[in-house]
């Protein structure tokens, strides 16, 4: 039963290891935005975006 709960822990750890370097190389926006499939609008793009009043 131990190796069970060794073996199941070893790959969460792993797993984590895993996304978690992958997440250094990418910004966490863009992790964000990759993970849950959105789009992060900055409020400054978002004016340059509307343009002038």
């Amino acid at each position: 039963m131990s190796k069970i709960v060794g073996s199941i822990l070893f790959v969460f750890l792993l797993g984590f290891l895993v996304f978690f370097t992958w997440s250094l190389n990418q910004g966490p926006k863009q992790v964000i935005e990759q993970v849950f499939d959105v789009t992060i609008l900055d409020s400054v793009s978002m004016e340059e975006a509307a343009g002038p009043p």
